[in-house]
């Protein structure tokens, strides 16, 4: 049953992102999930520059926001961000993190609650409003990348899988990767 409902759901954003019929976009989900493989991206370490910035955990960065700006600056203005809202409940999580190396509270469950406010986030990060989630585990800033363009960066708490410590990630929300986010619960 709850396949069938997340699959009528992508089904939904699909026919009201392109105006096609529910037919057409069922034809089209459908076509795609018979021949997606599974995408794996490798995300860049950024472990010695973090380091070197004052970051006390773990931080990577996607490599289509590594080709649009340099790690640097994304480490800079991330750091900056988080040090200039000092006080702030809103990035308070991310900034234990970071410069605590101290990780959010794990959620009791994946709740719809946060899937609303990340897409709503991304959404209006593409209007051109930076921001948190409610709880504060993802951020959006913007930042003029190497073409000129305005890049949105989002970091994102991540929690401890695999045996790994929590970890921030930063990567970019754009056009090329707009279907990552459109498909959340």
């Amino acid at each position: 049953m709850t396949d069938h409902r997340d699959f009528k759901r992508r089904v939904r954003n699909r026919q009201a992102r392109t105006g096609e019929s529910y037919m057409t976009a069922r034809r089209q989900v459908l076509a795609r999930r018979e021949t997606a493989a599974i995408p794996v991206v490798e995300a860049i370490d950024a472990g010695d520059e973090a380091a070197r910035l004052g970051f006390r955990c773990r931080i990577l960065i996607f490599p289509r926001l590594a080709a649009r700006i340099d790690q640097t600056l994304v480490l800079e203005r991330f750091r900056d961000a988080l040090l200039i809202t000092e006080g702030d409940p809103a990035t308070e999580r991310l900034r234990a993190l970071a410069f605590r190396g101290l990780p959010p509270p794990l959620p009791k469950r994946w709740s719809g609650d946060l899937a609303t406010g990340i897409r709503r986030l991304v959404s209006r990060a593409r209007a051109g409003i930076g921001g948190t989630t409610r709880e504060g585990s993802v951020l959006a800033m913007h930042m003029t990348g190497r073409d000129g363009l305005v890049v949105v960066v989002l970091a994102t708490a991540w929690h401890v899988i695999a045996g790994r410590e929590p970890t921030i990630v930063l990567g970019t929300v754009d056009e090329d990767g707009a279907e990552l986010w459109e498909d959340l619960p």
